[in-house]
């Protein structure tokens, strides 16, 4: 490696586009710069990126799903970064506070999302939601399964989700 300082990764923003090339290089990037550990990428400004990812995904999802935004590759794109950064560091997914939050909404984008507005299926989601299955304790699954069920509940019941 030569000797360059390693530079942080704080904060990155692209516009995200439909392109499957595009969704392809940015997955390619990001498993690259994942791997140079420490050197490119420290822990902590990983682990902002990865709440940041998280957060984001999140918010475009419900915002999708309840007929305000309608950028579906968007999430394709967000699915796929995720799906990098569990794959190099995953032990990310199985701490409570991240599975709580992620991990519902990874089976929203897998199984529900599809069905509910006649979108594609996400197998990058549905990949993601299986190999943490396998991982998971089973006190933790009990919980994101609490939490998925809860979901799902408001989604019957609440009138602002768009079914199509």
């Amino acid at each position: 490696m030569p000797s360059i300082p390693p530079t942080q990764m704080h904060c990155l923003s692209f516009s995200v586009s439909s392109s499957i090339q595009v969704r392809a290089q940015v997955s390619h990037f990001f498993k690259r710069l994942t791997r140079l550990e420490e050197y490119f990428v420290t822990e902590e400004s990983f682990d902002m990126f990865f709440q940041d990812a998280v957060t984001t995904f999140g918010e475009d999802l419900s915002r999708i799903l309840h007929g305000e935004h309608e950028d579906v590759a968007r999430l394709s794109v967000l699915v796929d970064i995720l799906a990098v950064c569990l794959e190099t560091r995953s032990r990310l997914a199985l701490d409570d506070s991240f599975a709580l939050s992620l991990i519902p909404d990874i089976f929203s984008l897998a199984f529900l999302l599809p069905n509910a507005l006649s979108v594609p299926e996400f197998p990058v989601a549905q990949k993601i939601w299986t190999s943490w299955l396998v991982s998971a304790p089973a006190s933790l699954q009990k919980q994101v399964g609490a939490a998925i069920c809860a979901r799902l509940q408001d989604a019957i019941f609440h009138t602002s989700i768009l079914v199509r």
